[in-house]
């Protein structure tokens, strides 16, 4: 095979094993090494996730948006999912700068929320905390994004 500068791959790992998609991978990884550019069409987002520095995301047809990965990421809401010792009010959080949805149940709270989380991590320990699991924004999250509110 000749060395291309450019590759243009449509849904590559579409029916392969686990093993298989590692080994592609590998393979992707040595050819931008090389300096060589790979454009990936894929509906596979942990895939892009996965190997992609720079992403293109289509709606209707048009491009929308073309970014570096990371600060599509960075621009994704986050959430963090808090267990408390007893359950409270979470109101004082729906009202902080950047949150944008909280979630209750019992003694535990849901938090979506987008830029600094100082104000966050402030009213949080304020009570007595038993656990945090975050989530950052995922490159799923970010097409939603886009297809889910236009305006995006």
């Amino acid at each position: 095979m000749h060395d291309p500068e450019l590759f243009i791959l449509d849904e590559p790992i579409a029916g392969l094993d686990p093993l298989v998609q590692r080994n592609f991978h590998d393979l992707l990884h040595e050819v931008r090494e090389q300096g060589r550019t790979v454009l990936l069409s894929s509906h596979t987002l942990s895939e892009v996730d996965r190997v992609a520095d720079r992403v293109a995301i289509l709606r209707a047809g048009r491009l929308v948006v073309v970014d570096q990965l990371e600060r599509l990421r960075a621009a994704a809401l986050r959430r963090w999912e808090v267990e408390f010792a007893r359950p409270l009010d979470a109101e004082p959080f729906r009202r902080l700068e950047g949150v944008r949805d909280v979630e209750v149940s019992g003694a535990r709270v849901r938090i979506d929320f987008e830029g600094s989380a100082d104000a966050i991590v402030k009213a949080l320990a304020r009570h007595d905390v038993v656990e945090v699991r975050t989530h950052d924004g995922d490159l799923e999250q970010v097409f939603l994004r886009y297809y889910e509110d236009g305006s995006a």
